[in-house]
């Protein structure tokens, strides 16, 4: 859906079938369709490739910051030859006349994903499929005008080859997006997920298929199905859905500039945390008591959210930004010891203490279903782990 100078108009990238031992559809229906009234009618504005009748398929549509239409092609199975019309990049201004803005010449039978930063007009991400390869990642930072290509991501699985993250399955499982907040932040999905703050620069894992085969097993990040097919920021940034064949999974990511101090002390104020990244910081010991406090921890999963290890033992507070955090004992089998550490896993999310001559205590009251370190856990639940 596009705003188009207030009315709402719909466009739907729409193709052919083979099902059923036979093709389905019309080649002239294959294209991008475009309705102003709501879905009654369309009409088909993607141009036609050069000397043929046939339009360009569309893989995807996106609408950049300053809501200009982008279209990545497909292969059209109407054609034949060595040019199918796959490998292009289109934007239109009015939705209904298209420029060519890009075209990978390895790429002419493949399909082609895009990303638009949501926070920078100028800022794109494609990704390119041949023989259901992923054939290059590329990016531009001028509105499309040029493209330079950029290394891919290297999955830790050693049946996935280096030099295709999709494992020859990028006609099905090829996905991008950009964080809304931060275009250098970019997501790409293949067998598993992949993560660059760098504008597609050090791509880091964080994900895996199976949490027994060989090399991945050796991963910090957790399992989450195979295949990803959706990337879906919220708005804020922090938070996202990925959609695969699995099911449907979320992710929080913490913002790295919020940090916690605290001091062990008797009559001095012994808690404190700063949103950006240490300039200022805000007292927080609220209703606590006056006691040192040795150590925190912070709930990755919901934000504010604290455990601190005290002279008396653990306290939780449900929300450390409030203007009067409450604080709450939680030393249950424990008892009011003085805690000297506390520490997260966060493969999944176990919580241990350590008390000064009364042992170590283990507790999963924050572990969600599915852990890793970019936060997220499956929203249907997975049992089938391969």
């Amino acid at each position: 859906m596009r705003n188009e100078n207030g009315s709402s108009v719909l466009y739907a990238a729409t193709d052919i079938l083979f099902y059923g031992g036979q093709w389905n559809g019309s080649p002239t229906q294959i294209g991008l369709m475009r309705s102003t009234n709501g879905g009654t009618s369309f009409t088909n504005v993607m141009p036609a490739l050069s000397g043929s009748v046939y339009t360009y398929a569309v893989a995807d549509i996106e609408i950049d910051a300053n809501n200009r239409i982008w279209c990545g092609t497909r292969r059209n199975y109407a054609l034949s030859g060595s040019d199918l019309g796959g490998g292009r990049i289109f934007y239109s201004d009015d939705g209904q006349n298209y420029t060519l803005a890009y075209t990978r010449t390895t790429a002419l039978q493949g399909r082609v994903e895009l990303a638009c930063a949501p926070s920078n007009k100028d800022t794109f991400y494609a990704v390119f499929e041949a023989n259901n390869q992923c054939e290059a990642v590329m990016r531009s930072f001028d509105r499309g005008a040029n493209w330079t290509s950029f290394t891919e991501p290297d999955d830790a699985d050693l049946g996935i080859s280096s030099t295709d993250f999709t494992r020859e399955q990028a006609w099905y499982d090829l996905i991008l997006s950009v964080n809304p907040k931060k275009a250098s932040e970019v997501l790409i999905g293949g067998i598993d997920l992949f993560r660059s703050t760098e504008a597609g620069n050090n791509w880091a894992q964080i994900s895996r298929w199976s949490i027994r085969n060989a090399n991945l097993n050796q991963l910090s990040c957790s399992y989450v199905h195979a295949d990803q097919h959706q990337i879906a920021f919220h708005p804020d940034g922090k938070r996202v859905l990925f959609g695969n064949h699995g099911g449907v999974f979320y992710a929080h990511n913490q913002n790295p500039d919020t940090l916690f101090i605290t001091l062990s002390n008797y009559g001095i104020t012994n808690i404190y945390y700063s949103l950006n990244g240490g300039s200022s910081w805000n007292a927080a010991d609220g209703n606590l008591g006056n006691m040192p406090v040795h150590s925190i921890v912070s709930n990755p999963f919901r934000p504010g959210e604290v455990l601190i290890g005290t002279e008396l033992g653990v306290y939780g507070c449900d929300n450390i930004f409030k203007a009067q955090p409450v604080w709450k004992a939680l030393n249950e089998n424990m008892g009011a010891v003085k805690v000297s550490g506390l520490y997260l896993r966060e493969t999944d999310g176990m919580i241990m203490c350590t008390t000064h001559g009364r042992g170590v205590y283990t507790s999963d009251i924050w572990r969600p279903d599915y852990v890793f370190p970019f936060r997220f856990w499956q929203i249907k639940a997975e049992k089938d782990l391969q």
